[in-house]
């Protein structure tokens, strides 16, 4: 890892267990001499290394001049929507001064402090049904030529960040211009980019197809795309050009914050981005135009990783059998193995006032097992994360802080000093190469992605806590590799014969696709894969929903994953292995660190088999609440422990 790589990952964590906490207006009084800032963190047993204030609308920034003068900010810059009350007070009306003596307090800490907004545009009508205040003529109002224009044409009101304004400027040279000067005026630290901003707000297949984004594709393509009418010119370019067009965005994205994160960083200043609708880095680049790689190299200060499986669950987005912390399980591992010398923290979704959901106090079970499963994967045997952003941080009280603080510490526990496991290996040439036969195929013969097959093979209760780039792999590791079709022939032959048991799933180079287990070179079983057809091809505009692709059947990984775990981990399940997910590590020589997880809606009692003998069990979390019995079996031992409804708990083995 180079200097400034070091210097880039260590700008987070002040402390031992790094923590950061997003917040708009409502979470603090106005009326206080210090804004209420004290009394908030007064509540905390671990104060935050860093706080992003959101003031939601970005009216302020585009009509930014200077602040020789106060003025009142407006409703939609004082909470999430302008909404009305949280737990503790009704929305306030903050000034421009009042906000830069905010920023101020939080320093006084040494608290550093990020602005934050979205890319929305409330309209007047739309202002009047939330009930809230909005200037007579916005910034937006005048520059409708930013906002985006879909598949058929319509203007939705959220700004594409790449068009240009009417008078032919960028809108990323305005907006650069502004939020410099932003920044350093009222104080803050820096800049972090969420919704519409770290990340396109719509998927390529809705938008943009005005005359800006097409004109500035066909440059980029040098190879204009026919004049057609918007509808037609969606479906043509979706049609015959959709890799390019993801390559495109993927690229225009990355100069917009190669600019901003560069002249922040020159200015003194960060810059965070949040990765993309909990997507992985295949399906982030499909539908998004987002790659990692390239934002990675911009002078970002890192990534924070949008990670909401609790959330999803609760809201019911979740539209596959494999469980949404099963899905963000795989989606961390491959980002983390995509990027791995740029820091990644956690966006902790605890509870929304506006969105109206809340962790926290309505599904405390689930935040645990999110917390706990996210915080122990590894690549290179480092934490693939090891900060974490609370997200909202209002109306919490200090009973609630102690128990966030809890899990936090319990969850960023331990070190691996050891992983006893198979390695799932990541491949940049074979990624490259999977996304581009996946983007060329017809829509109803695309494949299951290697995402995809990760998650489903989590599901499958495979014990698979580490990945690695390919470049990483050591002789005699097991290992997993996924669509070996895509990996190149001489990396493959090196990733063959290093491995000392090789798993290799999904499609082949001659075109079929397999679960096949060698030893050495030697093979063990060859089985087919079974897939389902695509069932409608068409490309879905919400990312809640699963690409289009062919799907594996329910059980179709079973086996393989119980095989996996027979050759590969120092800890089984003997029973319940349907429910129970389980992820191990030695945090010492003979410290096994275990995290168990259940997957149904009711208590979960697993008989667990560790294969060496042992001397004792504790538990790290609450529960089990009663001592752990063990059975000692020739040079194995058993235990069982009681598992509370879609919870995790945590235990430390001391083996023999």
């Amino acid at each position: 890892m180079s200097a400034e790589q070091n210097e880039r990952t260590a700008v987070w964590r002040n402390s031992e267990k790094a923590s950061g906490s997003r917040i708009e207006l409502i979470g603090f009084d106005n009326e206080q001499p210090d804004y209420g800032v004290q009394s908030w963190l007064e509540r905390m047993e671990t104060l935050p290394d860093l706080v992003s204030v959101l003031l939601f609308s970005t009216e302020m920034l585009h009509s930014h001049t200077g602040l020789e003068q106060d003025f009142l900010l407006g409703d939609l810059q004082c909470s999430y929507y302008g909404r009305h009350f949280n737990e503790e007070r009704k929305r306030q009306n903050w000034t421009a001064f009042q906000l830069r003596g905010l920023v101020a307090e939080f320093k006084k800490h040494g608290i550093r402090v990020m602005l934050s907004f979205f890319d929305m545009r409330v309209s007047a009508e739309s202002a009047k049904m939330l009930s809230v205040q909005r200037k007579e003529q916005e910034w937006l109002d005048l520059h409708p030529e930013v906002c985006y224009v879909n598949h058929l044409g319509k203007i939705r009101p959220n700004i594409c960040i790449w068009k240009h304004l009417s008078d032919g400027t960028l809108y990323e040279d305005f907006f650069l211009n502004r939020l410099t000067a932003f920044l350093k005026d009222y104080g803050f630290s820096g800049f972090h980019g969420c919704d519409g901003y770290g990340h396109p707000r719509y998927p390529l297949c809705a938008t943009d197809f005005s005359e800006d984004m097409v004109n500035q594709f066909s440059q980029w393509l040098n190879d204009p795309v026919p004049q057609l009418e918007i509808p037609e010119r969606a479906e043509w370019i979706l049609k015959f050009r959709r890799e390019a067009w993801s390559r495109f965005h993927a690229q225009r994205h990355a100069q917009f914050w190669r600019k901003t994160a560069g002249a922040l960083k020159s200015a003194g200043l960060e810059c965070w981005l949040n990765t993309c609708w909990t997507r992985d880095p295949h399906e982030a680049l499909f539908r998004y135009g987002v790659d990692y790689r390239q934002l990675a190299t911009c002078g970002i200060s890192g990534f924070i990783a949008e990670s909401s499986a609790a959330v999803l669950e609760m809201e019911g987005w979740n539209y596959t059998e494999a469980s949404a912390v099963e899905k963000c399980q795989a989606m961390l591992m491959r980002l983390k193995a995509m990027i791995p010398d740029t820091e990644i923290g956690l966006l902790g979704c605890i509870k929304d006032g506006m969105e109206q959901y809340n962790a926290l106090r309505h599904c405390p079970m689930l935040m645990c097992s999110e917390a706990y499963t996210l915080a122990n994967l590894f690549c290179r045997q480092r934490r693939c994360t090891e900060s974490v952003m609370e997200c909202l941080g209002d109306g919490i009280t200090a009973g609630e802080w102690h128990l966030v603080d809890r899990i936090r510490e319990l969850a960023f526990s331990g070190s691996a000093e050891h992983l006893s496991c198979a390695h799932v290996v990541w491949s940049d040439a074979a990624f490259d190469r999977e996304f581009s036969v996946y983007t060329d195929s017809r829509p109803e013969e695309r494949f299951a992605s290697s995402h995809v097959l990760l998650y489903e093979l989590l599901h499958a209760g495979a014990v698979l806590p580490s990945i690695l780039p390919a470049d990483d792999v050591a002789d005699g590791m097991a290992l997993v590799l996924f669509n070996p079709a895509f990996f190149p022939a001489d990396e493959l032959t090196v990733l063959r014969n290093k491995a000392g048991l090789l798993f290799e799933i999904g499609l082949t180079s001659d075109g079929s696709s397999q679960i096949r287990c060698t030893s050495r070179g030697k093979i063990i079983s060859v089985t087919d894969l079974p897939e389902t057809a695509v069932e409608d091809p068409a490309e879905i505009k919400s990312w809640l929903k699963p690409l289009p692709e062919k799907r594996i059947p329910s059980g179709a990984f079973d086996r393989i994953a119980a095989l996996q775990n027979q050759e590969t981990s120092p800890v089984l399940a003997d029973s319940e292995k349907k429910d129970l997910r389980i992820l191990s590590f030695f945090t010492a020589e003979k410290t096994l660190r275990l995290v168990l997880r259940n997957e149904r809606s009711t208590y979960l009692e697993p008989r667990i088999r560790i294969r060496v003998p042992v001397q004792s069990v504790a538990a790290l979390t609450q529960d089990p609440s009663r001592p752990v019995v063990l059975e000692n079996q020739e040079n194995e031992t058993v235990f069982s422990v009681r598992i509370p409804p879609k919870g995790t708990i945590l235990l430390d083995v001391c083996c023999s």
